[in-house]
């Protein structure tokens, strides 16, 4: 019997990723949300969320952790973005407006937000990169 049962504890699988839902996005004109999930499964699955240059707020929730921890939140000067935890597994990303320059072209600025959540086995991570269109006030295609 402690044979068979080492067998089932042995099968046991790996902690499934963080998965999110979109519970808001103020404009949807402004701020779209992917997941992409990579083939092969030994490249991380990540969350994009791209924003253009007018004022939005997306918000986010997990639904597969009861609880989730921002471990990490970096943005590059000038995209304008901040994200915060407002209940226990709820991440509202809010961009403010960036002024338009008209002698300047439409730029690429990033960031990056690390969530967190302990799992069965391990600690679980996943990463939500963050596109910022800076002076494109179009909406996002």
């Amino acid at each position: 019997m402690t044979i068979i049962a080492n067998l089932f504890t042995g099968c046991e699988e790996d902690d499934s990723p963080i998965l999110f839902s979109t519970e808001n996005i103020s404009n949807p004109l402004n701020v779209k949300i992917e997941y992409y999930s990579p083939d092969p499964s030994c490249v991380p699955r990540m969350y994009y969320i791209t924003a253009n240059s007018n004022q939005s707020e997306i918000s986010i929730k997990c639904c597969n952790f009861n609880q989730i921890a921002i471990d990490k939140c970096d943005c590059e000067e000038g995209s304008d973005w901040t994200a915060k935890l407002i209940d226990s597994n709820t991440i509202v990303v809010s961009f403010n407006e960036i002024e338009k320059d008209n002698d300047q072209e439409t730029s690429i600025l990033s960031g990056y937000i690390e969530v967190s959540a302990v799992g069965k086995k391990n600690k679980v991570t996943t990463g939500i990169n963050i596109i910022r269109l800076a002076n494109y006030n179009n909406p996002l295609p």
